[in-house]
């Protein structure tokens, strides 16, 4: 029995540490007030978005914070419509990690025309003599109205 307690305390505070650990989070700022907030989990969320409130924005800045992040790996924010087909990608900014840049102004008239948008976050192989895998996550999915 003296020897369950430890046991039994140590599974407890185990459990609960993992409960509260940070939590991967994407940000989302226009004009550089923060306009959403969002935990990525394994099902991507469906964001629906009124197109003509946010028709003049020129740019934005999109911040992806992951408790871990391997360092082998560029990352680049990809934007397609509901068929996959490329709109957009940005890489990573060298500077600060988990910070991208999105110029809306090359992009706005075929954003416009969707329905839907995927944004997804790909992670290939800083290296490209390394044999990592390629990784891609869907991250949202915004339903245009």
């Amino acid at each position: 029995m003296h020897n369950r307690v430890p046991l039994l305390v140590l599974f407890t505070l185990l459990f609960s540490v993992k409960l509260f650990a940070q939590k991967d989070v994407v940000t989302l700022i226009i004009k550089g007030k923060k306009v959403g907030e969002q935990n990525i989990s394994e099902s991507p969320s469906a964001i629906s978005v009124n197109k003509m409130k946010y028709k003049k924005i020129s740019d934005l800045t999109v911040i992806i914070k992951q408790s871990t992040v391997n360092k082998v790996y560029k990352r680049t924010l990809q934007i397609t419509d509901e068929n996959e087909s490329m709109l957009f990608s940005v890489n990573e900014q060298r500077s600060k990690v988990g910070l991208y840049k999105i110029n809306l102004t090359k992009i706005r008239h075929q954003l416009l025309q969707q329905d839907i948008i995927k944004v997804y976050l790909a992670e290939d192989p800083a290296n490209d003599m390394m044999k990592l895998p390629s990784k891609r996550n869907l991250l949202a999915e915004l339903h245009l109205r």
